[in-house]
């Protein structure tokens, strides 16, 4: 082999270590002779919205020998066809917020819909609440418990300051209380003398309203009888 092939051989192994990638790398999913692929999908957000969510990747210049680019990631809102995040972290981000899960999250549901539970097994308990919370619609329950548990602390915080101001009173001693309920005896059968001479005196009253009426009627009487009669 000459220095002239030597340098192209040395050549193309640069280029292949240059376009070697890790395994998990997600840009592996381009086969080999492509420049460029996407995968493009529409969904209803939790917001009730349409939502254009695309992935892409390619290799330079869109050639199939090119090195791999950097992926490009999408959102775009259907209705009005304005895309959505200035970056991949914002753009990330929102659609986790309108899709509602993570990717780990959106993952692990579709493997337990397809019966592969070894996944959700090995996550971690906090994983696995938050998962089946999203997943199963339960978050009404993590409302309930916050919201009684801030219902909880505001009734205790009324109780701390009832028994506060519960303080603030003395009690009375045992020689006050006694002429307390001698007092109140006193008060009530006055009460009661006092209503008892009510009731009299509404009768009196009904008594001398009556006399007074039939008074009235006899005058009334009397002026209807001729001179003759009343003589």
């Amino acid at each position: 082999m000459d220095r002239a092939d030597t340098r192209a051989a040395v050549g193309r192994a640069g280029d292949e270590a240059a376009q070697q990638v890790k395994y998990d790398d997600v840009r592996c999913i381009l086969r080999h002779g492509t420049g460029s692929g996407f995968a493009e999908i529409e969904f209803v957000g939790q917001d009730g919205k349409r939502y254009r969510s695309r992935w892409e990747v390619r290799r330079a210049r869109e050639r199939a020998n090119g090195n791999l680019q950097a992926q490009t990631i999408i959102l775009t809102d259907v209705e009005s066809n304005t895309p959505i995040g200035a970056n991949k972290r914002e753009t990330l981000a929102a659609v986790v917020e309108r899709v509602g899960l993570s990717f780990q999250q959106f993952r692990r549901s579709v493997l337990l819909a397809q019966g592969d539970f070894d996944a959700f097994v090995r996550s971690n308990a906090k994983e696995r609440a938050e998962l089946l919370e999203k997943i199963t619609g339960t978050e009404i329950y993590a409302a309930i418990s916050k919201a009684t548990y801030e219902r909880a602390s505001r009734e205790q915080r009324d109780l701390v300051e009832l028994e506060r101001r519960l303080q603030d009173f003395e009690p009375l001693s045992n020689e006050d209380r006694a002429a307390a309920d001698v007092a109140y005896k006193a008060a009530t059968e006055q009460s009661e003398e006092a209503r008892r001479e009510q009731n009299d005196l509404l009768k009196a009253k009904d008594w001398y309203d009556k006399g007074d009426h039939f008074q009235t009627r006899i005058s009334e009487g009397n002026s209807l009888l001729s001179p003759s009669v009343v003589r």
